[in-house]
């Protein structure tokens, strides 16, 4: 295994949801990035044809929530229509930007709704919404963000 990952697996729990925090936070800012370069707003949804907004906020509220452990959150609800419209394709993104959205969305789940995925699907989604042959670098990088005092 490589020094970095194994450096990672040996966290404590609390510091690795750190680094999945962190990385979580990059990766919404390359969505955010991306729907605003691309002027993207909106997309139909195609069961009923309706014209849905993005609600470019979400994202970052599931981030606070899960900081702040936020257990009265209507997150899950909001979650529900654009979710469904990516499995649909009504609403699609690259591979990378698409790895942004649920990273942040399997952190909330994992976090706060208790979920039972594996939480290292969240680091390898982050990771995998960020430049690609900087993937252990991005991981050092929020281990050593963590680690400072």
């Amino acid at each position: 295994m490589n020094l970095t990952l194994e450096k990672y697996h040996s966290l404590s729990i609390g510091k690795q949801k750190e680094v999945q925090i962190f990385l979580c936070e990059l990766a919404y800012k390359k969505w955010l990035h991306y729907l605003t370069k691309n002027n993207i707003k909106t997309y139909v949804e195609s069961v009923c044809g309706t014209k849905q907004k993005i609600d470019k906020n979400l994202p970052f509220d599931a981030i606070q929530a899960v900081k702040e452990k936020n257990y009265t959150t209507d997150i899950s609800s909001r979650y529900l229509e654009p979710i469904t419209a990516m499995q649909d394709l009504d609403l699609e993104f690259p591979n990378e930007i698409e790895f942004s959205y649920y990273c942040v969305y399997n952190l909330f789940e994992f976090y706060i709704t208790k979920k039972e995925i594996d939480s290292c699907i969240i680091i390898n989604q982050a990771l995998s919404a960020l430049e690609k042959d900087e993937i252990l670098d991005n991981l050092q990088n929020a281990i050593n963000h963590i680690s400072i005092p």
